[in-house]
């Protein structure tokens, strides 16, 4: 049985319809499940672990999942606006500049930086900037990184919490709130290489399913 375009149509018309008619339903699902992910694998499947194991994952995590987990930390309503924001006015020349900052970027990080630190054995940057120059410098820079974060995280909860809000009537409160506790849960109860799970899941939520009409 074949289903032509007029099946096709239809078909996307009653799961926009759907979608739109248990849009809370259907939200309340998806990020339960992606709570449940977290809290399973950081909680109830979890074993005691060394300071080693949970800031570094014992230096065993795998690349496939790491280079997704670091993409879904970067995509967000801000790169996703801002980008065709910033190469319209300058068209490809914005673009390409990105592209070459990227690759020394990428390349000095892999080769340069992260092997002295591996081999330094510190927990984090910081770490090292103390060991290097003082502690003073180490709480400059650690406070400049949470003002940072403090100011960035709100934009990158609106932009979505915004969307859904104009779109279904969701309270936008509710969505930045629900949001924000999910994520800052999942983060903190999982140990750093489990982490990533729960960021593959909404990937290939909004990735995956998001490709088929009806469905975004």
């Amino acid at each position: 049985m074949y289903l032509s375009w007029v099946d096709y149509g239809v078909l996307v018309i009653r799961l926009d319809k759907f979608v739109y008619s248990n849009f809370h339903q259907i939200f309340l699902f998806f990020t339960s499940l992606s709570l449940c992910i977290g809290v399973y694998h950081g909680c109830i499947r979890s074993k005691q672990l060394s300071t080693n194991e949970f800031l570094f994952a014992d230096v065993q995590m795998k690349a496939l999942r790491t280079a997704i987990s670091l993409m879904a930390t970067i995509i967000s309503a801000a790169s996703l606006l801002g980008g065709p924001a910033e190469i319209y006015p300058y068209e490809n020349i914005s673009l390409c500049l990105a592209g070459i900052a990227w690759l020394i970027g990428t390349y000095s990080t892999a080769n340069i930086f992260i092997p002295i630190f591996r081999r330094l054995g510190h927990i984090s940057l910081y770490a090292y900037l103390e060991q290097r120059f003082s502690l003073s410098v180490r709480i400059v820079i650690t406070s400049t990184f949470l003002i940072i974060n403090t100011c960035f995280i709100p934009i990158i909860l609106s932009g979505p919490s915004l969307a859904l809000s104009q779109v279904t009537g969701l309270y936008i409160w509710f969505a930045i709130g629900s949001r924000g506790i999910i994520c800052t849960l999942c983060t903190s109860v999982v140990r750093y290489d489990l982490a990533k799970l729960p960021k593959l899941y909404p990937l290939f939520v909004s990735e995956t399913l998001g490709q088929y009409p009806g469905l975004t």
